[in-house]
């Protein structure tokens, strides 16, 4: 059986020519906000069901909503919650800044293409 592992073209130093992570198609922010999108809608329904559609269960959410009420944590939760929501522009242009310097997910903390003479940087004369 043949392997089905695909070589990617690098230039001298080993670093590849092209990224291999993200597609050519799209923009890595539109990329990042279709991701979210479906799977939030994904997670949004799903919670909606589990929660509120057969009537057993609507007593038992209605009752963990009432201790959140109770003990005044819905701020909390909003504040958890935003939180979140900001990490998705951050992911955005970290991810951005993967694909502009081809750096793959186990090489992630190369961030930034300095051009010719920064990738010179570190090596001997």
């Amino acid at each position: 059986m043949a392997s089905k592992t695909k070589e990617t073209e690098t230039d001298s130093k080993g670093i590849p020519l092209k990224h291999v992570g993200y597609p050519d198609q799209f923009s890595v922010a539109a990329f990042y906000a279709i991701g979210h999108g479906v799977l939030g809608s994904i997670g949004l329904a799903a919670a909606w069901f589990l929660a509120y559609a057969p009537d057993s269960k609507r007593t038992n959410a209605d009752n963990h909503i009432e201790i959140l009420i109770e003990h005044n944590l819905g701020w909390l939760y909003l504040g958890i919650f935003l939180l979140k929501l900001l990490q998705i522009p951050i992911g955005t242009i970290l991810g951005e800044a993967r694909k502009a310097s081809k750096a793959a997910v186990p090489d992630q903390h190369v961030y930034r293409v300095m051009g010719d003479e920064g990738s010179k940087l570190g090596l001997p004369q």
